[in-house]
């Protein structure tokens, strides 16, 4: 199951934030932001508003979580959204093809940029 707390954690991780950082921004203690992270205690709205915008969470679906069932649907922006949708509809035996495709698109646009 997928938790709030949970999902704080790992974006923090992945965008290289400290509790201390982020309690110092949100203006509150860092034994809160280690309470939200290990679900010892639920932020109210406007503090889960305050922190999806800090940690680009997408709060549309935090707050539909029982809908999803990997972090990965929640933790990225829209475009990333979509392209994990429609990776999930693909038949098993078109995968492969499909990671082909999306690899190619990807080794293109980093060509592009140099």
């Amino acid at each position: 199951m997928i938790t709030f707390g949970g999902i704080m954690k790992l974006q923090m991780e992945k965008l290289g934030i400290k509790q201390a950082a982020l309690a110092k921004e949100l203006n509150i203690a860092r034994t809160t932001v280690t309470a939200y992270c290990n679900d010892k205690r639920q932020p109210d709205f406007d503090m889960m508003k305050k922190i999806c915008h800090r940690l680009n969470i997408n709060l549309p679906q935090v707050m539909a979580l029982s809908q999803y069932d990997n972090e990965d649907m929640i933790l990225h922006d829209d475009y990333e959204y979509k392209v994990n949708q429609a990776a999930r509809k693909i038949k098993k035996e078109e995968q492969q093809r499909f990671l082909k495709a999306v690899s190619f698109l990807s080794d293109m646009l980093k060509e592009h940029k140099e």
